[in-house]
């Protein structure tokens, strides 16, 4: 592979240039994924009116890849090859341990020699890092993921953002913000107006920055048809570890108590102590199989004052203990890495 004359993702193209994007695709990878990084840049050749992107679908013996759907993918080449690339980007979602054998990072260490940008979309980070490749760089993952990547690799300065990119290294969170990555992209490289073109054939309005923190939940309409909901909903989600009580949310949000206490139950169907409980458990749930922490901590983590108190409210909204969890159906950390 011969080096490119610019390491980075948004060097600056000819008119008559076209990029050869290479897409690494992982066993049960997600399909929205894909899509998201390699639809727009078909809609820009179609937009263009001539081929600006040639992708090339890669996995690593060249024969036809499974997604988490069911569906087998054929490729054009394989990993090994040596191929004339402009960018590579690695697509996963779920079962990435199982990919990450040393032969294949071996071969994406040798292809990251020549300066290629290369980017990991959802769990593809997992392979970057542990490939070594994000040594020294900003690099982010689905949210469920954050802390046990960041425990993994402390030599990776893990944020929470919806993707990065960091001199020729990209990562993205989700599928969603594959598709943001990939606007961006056209964007810097094709400009404004291209870009623009590219998102309304999606009818796709960009309404999130690449610093936008992910949300635990996705909030969608309830932002602008309960605005004052989605707010402390958000509240709620940035204060786990020292829960806030129904008047300082209220006084937050500039609502009384019992607008707040009136409008969950209207909208959400529960209490706002309910529905707070919730989130605050699903997070406990979430440390519970990802990390080694000790339940004491994940306790504390998760606003809850003692361990007994967190294992009488996890047995009721899981209909099974914390210790029960971790003991049975708990994966080591390195094979919770999921996404689809």
């Amino acid at each position: 592979m011969q080096k490119p004359p610019h390491t980075h993702f948004f060097r600056p193209l000819a008119a008559d240039q076209r990029q050869r994007v290479g897409l690494l695709l992982v066993p049960s990878f997600s399909h929205m994924t894909l899509a998201g990084i390699m639809d727009p840049l078909r809609a820009a050749n179609r937009q263009a009116g001539r081929a600006l992107y040639e992708t090339c679908l890669i996995s690593t013996d060249g024969k036809p890849v499974r997604s988490t759907s069911g569906f087998e993918i054929a490729v054009d080449a394989s990993l090994g090859e040596r191929l004339e690339l402009d960018q590579l980007f690695v697509v996963s979602s779920y079962e990435v341990d199982k990919f990450c054998k040393p032969a294949v990072l071996r071969d994406l260490r040798r292809i990251a020699a020549s300066g290629l940008p290369i980017g990991g979309m959802e769990s593809g980070v997992f392979v970057l890092a542990r490939a070594g490749l994000l040594d020294g760089y900003r690099a982010t993952a689905h949210w469920e993921d954050l802390d046990h990547f960041a425990t993994e690799f402390p030599r990776v300065a893990t944020v929470g953002d919806r993707y990065v990119v960091d001199r020729n290294r990209a990562s993205t969170s989700g599928a969603i913000p594959t598709l943001d990555f990939a606007i961006h992209l056209l964007r810097q490289q094709q400009g404004f107006a291209l870009a623009l073109e590219v998102a309304s054939t999606f009818i796709y309005e960009q309404e999130s920055s690449p610093r936008d923190a992910q949300r635990m939940l996705s909030l969608g309409r309830l932002k602008w048809a309960e605005p004052h909901l989605a707010a402390a909903i958000d509240l709620m989600e940035q204060n786990l570890e020292q829960p806030l009580s129904l008047m300082k949310l209220a006084s937050r949000i500039g609502v009384s108590e019992r607008t707040l206490q009136r409008d969950f139950h209207r909208v959400m169907g529960t209490s706002p102590a309910r529905f707070y409980q919730w989130i605050r458990l699903n997070a406990a749930r979430r440390l519970l199989l990802q990390t080694d922490l000790p339940m004491t901590d994940v306790a504390a983590a998760c606003g809850f004052e003692d361990r007994s108190a967190f294992s009488r409210a996890f047995r009721t909204r899981f209909d099974s203990a914390p210790s029960v969890l971790r003991g049975e159906d708990r994966k080591p950390p390195s094979g919770s890495v999921r996404r689809g």
